[in-house]
């Protein structure tokens, strides 16, 4: 909850040129993100679809968006000892949970076996 909580209570500006990087990064994340749902709704049965790397696909490509927030949220609303890497590690620890859950459910599926 806490990353997709956070940036509520960080203000948006681009100021720094980290900043600024930080947009450019969630801009290319986002839109990485949101390709990577295509061929698994366009394309279900496909080699990539099928594939681990495929279908794992929407769950590490949050890392590149995730990353472009960290960037982008250098302080919070109020005096904090606050960091932008302190969003990137809680970003990393939800990545991880959310590949290992597909991991999981891609591990289940028939063709994962070769089936």
């Amino acid at each position: 909850m806490a990353v997709f909580a956070l940036p509520f209570f960080a203000p948006f500006q681009l100021v720094t040129k980290s900043q600024k990087v930080g947009i450019a990064v969630f801009g290319i994340g986002l839109t990485l993100y949101f390709l990577s749902w295509l061929p698994l709704i366009a394309a279900p049965d496909s080699h990539w679809s099928r594939s681990a790397v495929g279908f794992l696909a929407p769950a590490y490509t949050p890392l590149v968006w995730l990353l472009g927030m960290a960037l982008l949220m250098q302080r919070l609303h109020w005096q904090s000892p606050y960091r932008w890497w302190f969003y990137l590690i809680l970003s990393i620890g939800f990545a991880t949970a959310h590949i290992a859950h597909a991991a999981i459910v891609f591990t289940r599926l028939p063709h994962a076996s070769g089936g």
